[in-house]
C-alpha cells in the first residue's frame, strides 16, 4: 500500500517538476548530434542532482529510453517504482550489494543499443562528489561517450544528507547544463582511467557550480 502510494505521488511530483519548471538549457549542442543520430550515451550526474534531471529528461526532452542503477535498499525500492512509473528502466544494485550484477546488466543494455544509461558516480552512499571507477570501466567496455550533466533550481530544499541532496520545487526557475562529451580509449590503462575519473569529477563540479550561480542571477 505504501509502495503504491509513493509510486503515485512520486510520478505526480516528477510530472509537475518536468512540465512546470522554467528550465534554461546550456550547451544543448553537445548532445543534439547524439539525439539526432540515435546514438546512445552515458549521462554522468551527481547523486544530489538526480530529480530535476530525471523529471526534465522525461517530460522536457521527452527521453523514454533511459536506464539507471538504483540502490537495493528499501529507499531504493521506492525510487525504482517511481522511475518505472515514468517509463525509465531501473537496474537494482550498488557498491555495497549487487554491484557486479547491476554492472553486467548495464553492459547488456548498453550493447543492445536500446537505452541511454545514467550513472551517479558518487552514489548511492558517497563519498560526495567523488567519481568511482565503474562509470569509466562501463564507458570503455561499451565504447559510448560520457556526457557530464548537472542542474540547479532557485526554489529548492537542500537536505543535510551525505550528498546534500537537492529537492527542486515545481514552477521554479532552473538551469540544466551539459558538459563536453568524452570517450575512454579501448586500450586505456589503469593510470589513464584514474585520470579520466578525476577529469570527470572536475567537469561535474564545474558545471554544478555554474548552475548554482546561474539560478541566483
Amino acid at each position: 500500500m505504501l509502495l503504491q502510494l509513493v509510486k503515485v505521488l512520486g510520478k505526480i511530483y516528477l510530472m509537475l517538476l518536468g512540465y512546470t519548471s522554467r528550465v534554461k538549457v546550456v550547451n544543448k549542442e553537445y548532445v543534439l548530434p547524439f539525439w539526432n543520430n540515435g546514438q546512445n550515451v552515458i549521462y554522468a550526474l551527481w547523486h544530489s542532482r538526480l530529480l530535476l534531471l530525471i523529471a526534465y529528461g522525461r517530460y522536457g526532452f521527452k527521453i523514454t529510453n533511459l536506464s539507471m542503477i538504483v540502490s537495493r535498499s528499501r529507499d531504493g525500492e521506492y525510487i525504482a517504482k517511481v522511475i518505472e512509473s515514468i517509463g525509465f528502466l531501473p537496474v537494482r544494485g550498488s557498491s555495497s550489494g549487487g554491484g557486479y550484477k547491476a554492472f553486467s546488466k548495464l553492459l547488456t543494455l548498453g550493447k543492445n543499443g536500446k537505452y541511454d544509461l545514467a550513472v551517479t558516480p558518487d552514489g548511492p552512499r558517497g563519498p560526495r562528489e567523488v567519481v568511482k571507477p565503474g562509470i569509466i570501466e562501463l564507458a570503455q567496455k561499451l565504447g559510448l561517450p560520457i556526457v557530464p550533466v548537472s542542474c540547479s533550481s532557485r526554489w529548492r530544499k537542500i537536505f543535510s544528507s551525505w550528498d546534500r541532496f537537492l529537492l527542486p520545487f515545481p514552477f521554479s526557475r532552473s538551469v540544466l547544463i551539459f558538459g563536453k562529451p568524452f570517450k575512454v580509449k579501448p586500450d586505456a590503462g589503469d593510470s589513464e582511467k584514474k585520470d579520466l575519473g578525476g577529469f570527470l569529477a572536475d567537469r561535474l563540479k564545474d558545471i554544478t557550480r555554474q548552475a548554482d550561480e546561474m539560478v541566483k542571477i
